[in-house]
């Protein structure tokens, strides 16, 4: 392509590796979670470069009561277990309208039993292992029995599945009867948990959605797209799909990025483009025979009458009515051309 070799370079590692990047760059794009985020952001601060944070989410996906559940359940399971829900822009918080709450487990619950796990070896799985191994499955086991301690309900799942070998698959799961006073519900689970919350009215929708140290994406399914578009405006979130998960990440001219614990700062699109340039201001005169020049009464060394000069300028620029402002012009007139001569009146008061 004509571009050198080198332009795009590629190092694994750990926390060191990570510490000695920070220290050679001009600005540093991470993705990550928001603790090693806060890291980043402070070793970048210490060289005073820039960093964009792109860090956890813990997106909702807003069922209204006019959405079509038939349409949207495909959506929805594919927002939560693709990946096994490993993905920053999954969908990790489903809020239904209380009355269509056991619609809702009708159409998911039997889906989400007959979803196949394994390594894919055999292209007969539907979703795989955990990254991060044995570390996820006892994270996500410790939220799931949070929850179930405070209330909520298991309806599938809920626990490793200890079917296959090496201890980290985690079963595809559904939860509801969450509450944000529950820890599935404040912090990421990154994992395949379809966590439901169910909310009575507009206000106590957006009280538990906003009730969320996160903000990355969001999801909003109404067929009153109007309707749609209001809520979009309330709810915390640095990207928000109205009618369908996670494309705007498909649309690379969109900027990219959250909010709150969520990072800040954008990547893609024109604001992450400008982003990676140092942006410079340069003037130059309109009328190249018209230079600029200071007015005589402020010339160094300032005139007696310097003061009320300014004063009349500033008048004329933020004065109103039209014979104020000839009056401000006639005194700058007579200033400039006598040097010690002053207005009795300056800006409209009188001295």
């Amino acid at each position: 392509a004509g571009h050198s070799p080198d332009l795009v370079q590629v190092v694994t590692g750990y926390a060191e590796t990570g510490a000695a990047l920070v220290d050679s760059v001009d600005k540093v794009f991470f993705t990550g979670s928001t603790a090693i985020g806060r890291k980043v952001a402070e070793a970048a601060a210490k060289r005073l470069i820039p960093c964009v944070l792109e860090l956890g989410g813990k997106d909702p996906f807003i069922i209204c009561r006019d959405a079509n559940l038939d349409t949207i359940v495909q959506i929805l399971l594919r927002g939560v277990y693709q990946n096994a829900g490993q993905n920053c822009i999954a969908v990790e918080r489903i809020f239904v309208p209380v009355d269509m709450l056991e619609s809702l487990l009708h159409r998911t619950v039997p889906l989400v039993q007959a979803i196949r796990q394994g390594d894919d070896r055999g292209e007969t799985s539907d979703m795989g292992a955990m990254t991060m191994g044995t570390t996820a499955i006892q994270h996500i086991q410790g939220l799931i029995d949070d929850a179930v301690s405070k209330g909520a309900k298991v309806h599938v799942g809920g626990k490793a599945n200890d079917a296959l070998p090496g201890g980290t698959y985690y079963l595809p799961t559904v939860v509801s009867g969450v509450t944000t006073s529950m820890r599935i519900a404040q912090e990421e689970v990154f994992g395949p948990v379809m966590t439901i919350f169910t909310y009575r009215d507009e206000q106590d929708l957006l009280r538990q959605v906003n009730c969320c140290p996160f903000a990355l994406g969001s999801s909003i399914y109404s067929r009153n797209v109007e309707q749609a578009l209001c809520l979009s405006r309330q709810v915390n979130a640095g990207m928000c799909n109205i009618n369908d998960f996670g494309i705007n990440y498909l649309c690379q001219s969109l900027p990219f990025g959250g909010m709150k614990d969520s990072g800040y700062d954008r990547f893609a699109g024109p604001e992450g483009l400008r982003g990676c340039c140092h942006v410079k201001s340069v003037t130059i005169d309109r009328f190249r025979w018209i230079g600029t020049t200071i007015p005589r009464p402020l010339a160094y060394p300032i005139a007696e009458n310097g003061w009320a000069f300014f004063q009349e300028l500033v008048a004329l620029f933020y004065g109103s009515g039209l014979l104020s402002k000839v009056d401000n012009v006639r005194n700058l007139t007579l200033m400039t051309i006598l040097r010690k001569w002053k207005p009795r009146a300056v800006g409209g008061g009188w001295i």
